[in-house]
């Protein structure tokens, strides 16, 4: 990793493609505490360049997808979700929900994550609308399929299957059913996915 010298990382993780680019966190010291940068490189030393210095720890680095395939979503301090396209100026936070962020899933509609405090499912347009999606809680297992995304959740007091059918609606699946170790028996081929399930 080329740098100037006041930018000396002692740590590269997180290496994430996004379209023709690598995205990566470059961890340095300033005084006595980590600082995190975040890197994009096309392959070559003139190519890999700072995006921005960020203000917090970074996790989750994820691809855009559907109109923002070259965009990178990201998670800062546990709690807010980022984006960048690749200059200081396009990376910024989205919303910040107070509570531990994972799973986050771009699709076509939008970005969802789910918050691990509260188990709701959260969906942005990142423009005018964050906010959890209505009548589901206990979410877990986000799966994309081609433009879609699938998830189990409680409705009530059932467990099932649900995929968001517009950006801020759940509609049921399957009923009382649980995907099974979603990340191990969850394959997705073309506009199909196949998965084993626990169901009454």
């Amino acid at each position: 990793l080329v740098t100037s010298d006041d930018v000396v990382p002692t740590q590269v993780s997180q290496l994430t493609t996004v379209g023709d680019s690598v995205y990566f966190v470059a961890e340095r010291i300033e005084g006595t505490l980590p600082v995190f940068d975040l890197w994009q490189t096309d392959g070559t030393a003139t190519g890999t360049e700072l995006v921005a210095a960020l203000p917090g720890t970074p996790t989750q680095l994820t691809a855009g997808h559907g109109s923002n395939p070259t965009k990178l979503f990201f998670v800062i301090n546990d709690t807010a979700l980022w984006s960048s396209s690749g200059t200081a100026t396009t990376t910024s936070r989205v919303h910040d929900i107070g509570s531990t962020i994972s799973d986050v899933t771009p699709t076509a509609n939008g970005v969802y994550f789910r918050s691990t405090t509260s188990g709701r499912l959260w969906h942005t347009d990142e423009a005018s609308s964050t906010a959890t999606i209505a009548g589901i809680h206990d979410v877990a297992q986000l799966t994309r399929v081609a433009d879609q995304l699938f998830f189990t959740a409680t409705s009530g007091n059932q467990t099932a299957l649900f995929r968001m059918s517009t950006a801020t609606t759940a509609t049921l699946v399957r009923a009382n059913s649980t995907i099974q170790n979603a990340h191990d028996t969850t394959i997705t081929t073309g506009d199909r996915t196949f998965f084993v399930a626990d169901y009454d």
